[in-house]
């Protein structure tokens, strides 16, 4: 069931484009936790259509998620933008990074959720991190043509 309601689309996203939706979830982020949030929205292209803004909202809230129980940060950022035909999303922070390879047997699901959302809709992802690093999460994600 967690899984079903996890997939919704964010009542936000009914309210609010995907840039102000992201700018309200990150401030909530700030204020909730004290670590600093900021975003820079450079997405130009095509409508990017409700299923994919879900995507990439759950991608982000996953990754405050970690990032508010895991990285001991000061601050995140959150970039979205085109590149080419795809669009790619950025979540960085400046906290105590991990070991990428250990993490993948680790019993949590949030990196798992994120690389499947991005794999769900074609894309790819990578993470950057290493202890006392900071984490760097990427995703791209195709963009089809509409015309």
């Amino acid at each position: 069931m967690r899984s079903v309601s996890h997939n919704l689309r964010p009542a936000e996203l009914d309210d609010l484009e995907l840039e102000p939706a992201l700018k309200e979830l990150l401030a909530g982020f700030s204020a909730g936790t004290g670590i600093a949030a900021d975003l820079v929205f450079a997405w130009d292209g095509p409508p990017l259509g409700e299923i994919v803004e879900t995507q990439l909202y759950r991608v982000v809230q996953e990754a405050l998620m970690n990032i508010e129980k895991h990285a001991r940060a000061s601050h995140v950022r959150v970039e979205l933008g085109g590149v080419g035909r795809s669009v790619r999303l950025a979540v960085t922070d400046d906290g105590r990074g991990f070991d990428v390879a250990g993490a993948a047997a680790a019993p949590g699901i949030g990196l798992r959720n994120m690389r499947e959302r991005f794999e769900l809709l074609g894309g790819q992802w990578r993470i950057d991190s290493a202890p006392g690093q900071g984490t760097r999460i990427e995703g791209e994600i195709p963009v089809p043509i509409t015309r």
